[in-house]
């Protein structure tokens, strides 16, 4: 009996330090759970320094992209306009695929160059030399369940560097004597929200012809790339390089171009791309001469050759890439004698181009042991020959060429 006793009495002592020390846990953890809600209430629905130190250093906006030179872009965008203008530039609205289902977002190009931010529902006002205002959606906690936190007004100005940060709601009155100090009103409609247009203020400007389009200038600033650009792009370039050499190993099991279509991919986004720059164009034999082909759904027949048009997106900047390759891994004659027709052709075209307009300065690189050259163009304007440089790129893509040529919309 007095055994039992004593044994009882010890599993109670014990019983009774476990619960002590769970009891003495729930301030710890408590603390913990706090600590996290914080984090997640400085999230401003983006990457950032604190959020993904593996991908931004301190004072980063994008990666390689400090706040400073998002400030020399507005400033050198200002330069460019007259005295007293002011600048209106809106965020992407988001699109429905269905009535409940929206597509992957993406960003204005102008605004996310111009301010860094990635998320819908914003405008940007510029106005004199580095005052920069930002107009953010207000939080709704319905929103932010289904998609998690976006930047706020206080996002806005520590982390996108805005000198003042309002609500959208208060559009109408904060933008109502901004419109009235200024003699020109610069804006890229394109973008903007439709409701923006029914503001009274802004009516009253376009009816007095105060209100410009601002894209030739945005694109103008854009033209010159700084170093950082050039990392992103060749990183850009670089991903999709080795997804298409990925492709190409698989091409030799898989001959279809939906397997292609889906190794490209897949092999961008685990290489950190967000996104592909554009749907894919991946067509075996005939399908290869449709420009846009996008079906991506036949069998590579056996001793075809198969075109892959395709590039990735990272983090703003695009490559675009096309390629020609028989899967089947050996070129049979008549391809390469048609390939070394074109490759002659071709050659002779581009000579006559460069004799007779040596001002645009086309560089050949002829790459070592392959018909296959690469071209850049390093100044030149779209105008400046009639119809442009399309032919250029369609007579590329049928080359299965690199060809890049400045976009002038997105």
């Amino acid at each position: 009996m007095a055994a039992a006793a004593v044994g009882y009495l010890r599993r109670l002592n014990h019983q009774t330090k476990e619960h002590t020390k769970f009891l003495q846990s729930i301030p710890k953890c408590f603390s913990r759970f706090m600590s996290l809600q914080v984090e997640r209430a400085l999230d401003p629905g983006q990457p950032t320094p604190e959020t993904h130190p593996e991908v931004l250093s301190e004072g980063q906006i994008m990666p390689g992209i400090h706040a400073s030179e998002f400030l020399t872009r507005r400033e050198n965008l200002m330069k460019l306009l007259p005295k007293d203008s002011l600048v209106i530039l809106g965020s992407a609205s988001i699109q429905q695929m269905t009535d409940v289902v929206p597509y992957p977002f993406r960003q204005d190009a102008d605004y996310l160059y111009f301010t860094g931010c990635q998320q819908p529902g914003g405008v940007a006002v510029l106005s004199g030399h580095s005052n920069f205002c930002m107009f953010m959606p207000d939080s709704d906690p319905k929103d932010d369940a289904w998609n998690g936190c976006q930047a706020d007004q206080f996002a806005a100005c520590n982390v996108f560097g805005a000198s003042q940060a309002y609500s959208t709601r208060q559009l109408p009155q904060i933008l109502t004597p901004m419109l009235s100090q200024k003699n020109a009103i610069f804006y890229d409609g394109s973008s903007l929200d439709p409701r923006f247009w029914r503001l009274p203020p802004i009516q009253q400007a376009m009816s007095r012809k105060r209100v410009q389009n601002l894209r030739k200038y945005t694109h103008q600033v854009r033209w010159i790339k700084s170093q950082a650009e050039i990392d992103l792009m060749r990183q850009s370039a670089g991903i999709a390089s080795q997804a298409f050499l990925q492709s190409m190993i698989t091409s030799k099991s898989w001959p279809h171009e939906h397997i292609l279509a889906a190794t490209i991919e897949y092999e961008c986004k685990i290489r950190g791309a967000q996104r592909m720059a554009f749907p894919s164009v991946v067509g075996g034999g005939n399908n290869g001469t449709i420009i846009h082909y996008s079906r991506n759904d036949q069998q590579i027949q056996e001793g075809d050759m198969v075109l892959v048009d395709a590039g990735c997106e990272f983090y703003g900047y695009a490559s675009d890439i096309t390629r020609t390759w028989p899967p089947c891994g050996k070129f049979y004659p008549a391809q390469v004698r048609s390939l070394l027709t074109m490759h002659s052709e071709f050659r002779y075209i581009l000579h006559v181009m460069a004799v007779k307009l040596p001002e645009h300065r086309i560089l050949f690189l002829n790459a070592p042991l392959s018909p296959f050259w690469i071209f850049e163009h390093p100044s030149f304007h779209r105008n400046s020959f009639s119809g442009g440089f399309g032919w250029i790129r369609r007579l590329g893509s049928a080359f299965a060429l690199v060809l890049y040529d400045l976009h002038f919309s997105d």
